[in-house]
């Protein structure tokens, strides 16, 4: 198909509501009780805080979702106006729940959710039509959506249209699903430009015991770059043709929590290859995007711009998004 491309980057589903509560511990058993220090409900979601990061960066942006007919529905579709997600292909459901996470925020920086998914909200094959998927330079899906069958098909469906399209694939892996069923995620692999995963999920992903052979144990697999993950150590990286693997240190800032950093680093890595930046001044803006997210509560309250996250990453912005010309 020769569609415009409109868009920079189309994010596959991921969006819900999170409910921050920062805790001093977690509860032990036997009716333990913990003191509550802060609580707070914002939007969040591992594919929603790729799009509104990208937008933020400049990027313009489309998110493909289903959500129920419900105030966390409200809330969301508010959000993504006001920070200039276009969610014109964005699906409400009367049967539908739209998905709701509580988040337990600890003093070290450590986090733990509890998920409220329903399997009637992953997308699936045919729910939205092709030209709305293949409007985008890149289109980005998270591991959560293959944490079911319907889920799965529905990535399958999607990221072979893009493909066979040309458009730059990227993909997130998702703890939960590299522990238990690492081979879903290695057999998308190949069709990435980019892999994305947190360390746990790359030693689960490849039986390896340090990131230097978990890398290049996922670059063979026939992706263009792997991104890890390493938290406060900052990402470790290597592109196609290299033998080595790389480092880009974290930058450091004052953590108020550490939800969303990691879709900071996707959405900055994404949105600096956009600019036309190299992999590792990418993987530098997408370092600065995450210490900019770690300040405030849950993913999206801090807000940041292109400006201030190239200043903080020390780049200077290249270009505009520019559309591709229409054939004829």
């Amino acid at each position: 198909m020769n569609l415009n491309k409109q868009f920079g980057c189309v994010v596959f589903g991921g969006s819900l509501v999170e409910q921050v509560v920062q805790i001093p511990r977690l509860p032990h058993h036997q009716q333990d009780n913990v003191p509550l220090s802060r609580m707070e409900i914002l939007p969040g979601g591992s594919g929603a805080n790729v799009a509104v990061y990208l937008a933020r960066l400049g990027v313009p942006t489309r998110l493909l979702d289903r959500w129920g007919n419900d105030w966390e529905a409200d809330l969301l579709e508010t959000t993504y106006h006001r920070e200039g997600v276009e969610i014109h292909f964005c699906r409400r459901h009367q049967e539908l729940t739209t998905p709701f996470m509580i988040i337990l925020t600890l003093p070290d920086n450590d986090w733990t959710g509890i998920t409220r998914i329903p399997e009637e909200a992953q997308l699936k094959p045919g729910d939205f039509p092709l030209e709305s998927i293949l409007s985008g330079k890149f289109i980005h899906f998270h591991g959560f959506s293959l944490s079911t069958k319907s889920g799965q098909a529905g990535v399958d469906w999607a990221l072979k249209a893009a493909k066979l399209d040309g458009i730059q694939i990227s993909l997130d892996a998702c703890t939960p699903v590299a522990r238990e069923f690492p081979e879903i995620i290695r057999r998308l692999v190949p069709f990435c430009r980019l892999f994305f995963a947190n360390v746990v999920e790359a030693l689960a992903l490849t039986n390896k015991s340090d990131l230097v052979s978990a890398a290049l144990d996922l670059l063979s697999l026939g992706t263009e770059a792997v991104i890890i993950k390493a938290g406060e150590e900052g990402c470790y990286f290597i592109e196609r043709g290299q033998r080595q693997v790389q480092h880009c240190p974290a930058i450091p800032t004052q953590i108020t929590d550490t939800i969303g950093a990691g879709d900071a680093v996707v959405a900055g890595v994404i949105a600096g290859l956009i600019q036309e930046f190299n992999m590792k001044d990418s993987i530098r803006l997408g370092t600065a995007s995450a210490a900019l997210t770690c300040q405030g509560v849950g993913a999206q309250s801090r807000g940041f711009s292109l400006i201030e996250a190239c200043q903080l990453a020390g780049l200077s912005i290249k270009s505009e998004f520019k559309e591709e010309p229409t054939d004829g």
